[in-house]
């Protein structure tokens, strides 16, 4: 059965200034884009502007089959961060902050919703400035998750994770210590499960029986912007059937185990492929800006 999957929240146009092109990006719309590659109903709901950047994404994730039937173009600049690439490693220059998805973000209405409640999985991000809703959007009973990067803090850890299924966290500037400790908190203030990305020193996994560690595949990087994303979507799309399966009863730690590992595999693969590419899955346009 095809997954029918929502991201929800941030966009962005990310501009390559080595190469002066435009990929489109951002967490949430990057969840939608690599679901509709893995082959999932993919579909998105943001904030776009009305400049150049804006039309462009909004173009090219709609040619790409991600249903965008309740987002919203505002009047005003799209997200447009400034990112050079460095030995494979993307470096975020600066940005305006996610241009309309900040200064006219998502309200989401009693619509908005009903809509939700016909996904199988949604997921959004702490770039998304859409935490108010978290409540609203986990009392659809539709399974959530949510991408913290490297930003989130404790006061947002308590108010966040009580409303997730799946928190995730890049924690390539922890120790292992201190990524363990982490996403021990994170499930102690409510996630059911929790993903660490740590980049060439692999990934964590938590669930109720355990904590589990997959290293990462070994590559010469190209590019390393969206393999995080691309890992959570791919984990998500192959752990998400076991969670809907075992929904009625609970799944043996062995069980457990093996779906872990399946999805943090798929993840890894993922991702090793997304760091060949320039921008996160390229479809890039030069930008006359």
């Amino acid at each position: 059965m095809v997954m029918r999957v929502l991201g929800i929240g941030d966009n962005v146009a990310d501009h390559y200034l080595h190469s002066n092109m435009l990929y489109p990006g951002g967490n949430a719309l990057n969840f939608a884009a690599f679901a509709s590659l893995l082959g999932a109903d993919a579909h998105f709901m943001g904030v776009f502007g009305d400049d150049f950047p804006g039309r462009f994404v909004y173009a090219t994730v709609r040619d790409m089959g991600i249903g965008l039937e309740r987002c919203r173009i505002e009047s005003g600049e799209h997200g447009c961060p400034k990112v050079r690439i460095e030995g494979g490693d993307r470096q975020f220059v600066c940005s305006n902050r996610g241009g309309v998805s900040r200064t006219k973000p998502l309200r989401l209405t009693d619509a908005d919703l009903d809509y939700i409640r016909g996904f199988d999985w949604v997921h959004t991000s702490i770039f998304s400035y859409i935490e108010p809703y978290l409540p609203h959007m986990a009392a659809t009973g539709v399974p959530l998750s949510m991408d913290f990067s490297h930003k989130g803090d404790e006061q947002t850890y308590e108010a966040c994770c009580p409303h997730l299924t799946l928190a995730i966290v890049s924690a390539s500037h922890l120790s292992v210590d201190e990524t363990e400790a982490l996403m021990l908190r994170l499930q102690g203030y409510g996630a059911d499960y929790v993903i660490a990305t740590r980049g060439e020193a692999g990934s964590f996994f938590l669930d109720a029986y355990s904590l589990y560690h997959h290293p990462a595949l070994p590559i010469a990087a190209t590019d390393t912007l969206g393999a995080g994303d691309a890992y959570l979507t791919a984990f998500i799309l192959r752990y998400a059937p076991f969670l809907q399966a075992h929904q009625d009863r609970t799944p043996d730690a062995e069980a457990c185990r093996r779906a872990a590992l399946s999805a943090m595999e798929a993840g890894s693969r993922l991702a090793a492929q997304t760091c060949q590419t320039e921008g996160a899955y390229g479809r890039g346009i030069s930008y006359p800006g």
